[in-house]
């Protein structure tokens, strides 16, 4: 795995583990609806930035687009 991968692989776990420590959050009897909608939005934004790292990690391989 290239430099660019493992960097990647490690952003990736990195907010995997934000949306996890978010779902804990929204798991709470006590959460308001708007906390809900805030922790929703959050865990959106994260979701979509996972998927663009994945989509350009795998389009790169030694800092070669592939085709």
């Amino acid at each position: 795995m290239g430099a660019v991968q493992t960097k990647d692989a490690d952003i990736i776990e990195a907010k995997l583990l934000q949306m996890k420590q978010i779902a804990e959050q929204a798991k709470q009897v006590n959460i308001t609806s708007e906390e809900l909608e805030a922790l929703n939005a959050k865990l959106n934004n994260l979701a979509t930035k996972v998927k663009g790292l994945d989509s350009e990690s795998r389009r790169i391989e030694d800092g070669k687009i592939l085709e």
